[in-house]
């Protein structure tokens, strides 16, 4: 929900068409549980969407050790 309305914002005010999607520990796997249940419903698998996986540039996970 939140990534969506991040990435309304920013296509919005035309500050980009492509973004690059980033975190760090716990929020590199809710961001990447996010790219992924994206990418099932484009696939037909799940309900509607306000965004598309085509939209992110990158996706950085980072890890703590």
């Amino acid at each position: 929900m939140a990534l969506s309305i991040i990435l309304n914002v920013v296509f919005s005010m035309l500050l980009s068409n492509r973004v690059y999607l980033m975190g760090q520990s716990a929020g590199a796997h809710i961001a990447a549980c996010a790219l992924v249940e994206q990418a099932i419903k484009e696939a037909g698998e799940g309900g509607s969407t306000t965004w598309s996986v085509l939209q992110i540039k990158t996706y950085f996970g980072l890890s703590g050790g």
